[in-house]
Formats: structure tokens, sequence, C-alpha cells
């Protein structure tokens, strides 16, 4: 069982605090509408190019040459973007035989910690990455290659942004008596 902590009149944040507080929250409402609107767009230009396709190769008996790689583009746009939103709403899968383990108390600090170094990792091999695609081009269409392989950096970013948004945003849980103790007796039978 867990309780929450009673709020004090001194642990509620004030003055310059709280602005920075509600500016964070605003920023970060900022991006999730950005990155939810950016795979709105990729996901629709996606449809426009494979309905193209179908379109050349039925009806006009000819394929396009450049749908593969602007699908593609798209594609690992959708996907890292959309995981990173996934992040933001706490929809991410989880080992329950793991996680169930654990007091409430204890996952609501470690899960988004871990989710967080997670993503400055990936930041940091997403940086390295970039690194690799130098003036390459896709063959068809001259787009450079870099579009996307900044597509992991930008991804470790946004899920260190979202999991420390997470940790801010969650009440804050202290562990009962009782939890404590039943949590100990689960790990060690």
């Amino acid at each position: 069982m867990t309780t929450r902590a009673p709020r004090s009149a001194s642990s509620e944040p004030s003055g310059h605090i709280a602005q920075i507080n509600k500016a964070a929250k605003q920023a970060v409402l900022i991006v999730e509408r950005a990155a939810e609107w950016l795979v709105v767009l990729a996901l629709a230009l996606l449809v426009v190019v494979v309905n193209a396709e179908v379109f050349s190769r039925f009806v006009l008996d000819r394929s396009l040459t450049w749908n593969l790689e602007v699908s593609r583009i798209l594609f690992i746009w959708i996907v890292f973007l959309g995981a990173s939103l996934a992040v933001r709403k706490s929809a991410y899968s989880s080992i329950e035989i793991f996680s169930r383990r654990f007091p409430q108390w204890w996952k609501r600090r470690a899960v988004p910690t871990v989710t967080f170094a997670f993503g400055v990792a990936f930041a940091v091999l997403g940086l390295m990455y970039v690194d690799h695609g130098g003036s390459q081009v896709y063959v068809l269409t001259g787009i450079p290659v870099i579009v996307t392989h900044v597509a992991p950096l930008v991804f470790g970013v946004l899920v260190a942004v979202f999991a420390a948004a997470n940790a801010l945003d969650a009440p804050e849980v202290r562990p009962a008596a009782d939890e404590s103790l039943a949590s100990k007796e689960v790990m060690m039978g």
C-alpha cells in the first residue's frame, strides 16, 4: 500500500521555481504536440506515396522510382517519433515479471530514471551515428542520408526530455511501513 506524502506549504514550488516549472511544462507540451503533428504529417505523406505507387503501377502500368526511399525515410521517422511519444504517455511495454516485484514508490523513481538514462545514451549514440552519414545521398531521390541518421538522435533527446517530464509530473509517493516489508518478502521469496 502506498500513501501520498502530505504536502506542506514549504514543499510547494514558489516564486521563480514555480515560473520555471510552468515554463518547462509548457515547453514539453509544445515539443509533444510538434512530435504528434510530425507523426500525423509523415503518416499522411506515407499514405500518399504508397497510394501513388499503387495507382502508377496498376493504372498507368509503370512503377515510380523514388517511392521506396521516401517511404523508408517516412517510416523511420514515424517509428522514432511515435516511440518517443509512447514514453511521454507511458504507453511503452514493460516486463511484468520484473515490475510487479517492486513496490509502487520504487517504480515511480526507477522507471523514469532508467528511461532518462536510456534516452541520453541513445542520443549520444545517435550523435555518433550522424557522423557516419557524411555527404552520402539516397541514389534515386538525392535526399541526404543524414535525414534518416538524425532520427535516432532526435529520439534519444525526446525520450530523455519526456522521461524527465514524466518524473516531475508523477505524484510524490512514499512507502508505507507494511509495503516496504512486503516488498522485501517478495524479493527474498
